[in-house]
């Protein structure tokens, strides 16, 4: 018999699963009436362990492009903030082409 929740081996019987504590009263009931319970409860824990998956993936992916977000603005702000520092000591060569030179 598995764990429906973590899908941990137990024990004939068990009421709950020794691992993740999950109640398995139902299941048990459930198991003990069907001939298939151990395809049941793999099949349950699979289930869970593709949700959990799907959750971690996607809280991953979130994480992911708050990341590249952040290093793209931050690329910026530096560029701007270097281009504006050179900006403030680089001779105006601007004024000098566009005035008669005097």
């Amino acid at each position: 018999m598995f764990c429906p929740k973590c899908g941990a081996r137990l024990a004939k019987g068990s009421k709950f699963c020794g691992v993740c504590g999950a109640d398995l009263t139902d299941h048990v009931a459930a198991s003990e009436g069907s001939g298939n319970g151990v395809a049941t409860g793999v099949l349950t824990a699979v289930q869970n362990g593709a949700e959990v998956i799907r959750k971690k993936l996607s809280t991953l992916n979130k994480q992911k492009v708050i990341g590249v977000t952040a290093v793209i603005v931050a690329a910026l702000l530096l560029f701007f903030l270097v281009k504006g520092i050179i900006g403030l000591f680089a001779p105006n060569y601007a004024y000098v082409y566009m005035s008669d030179g005097t």
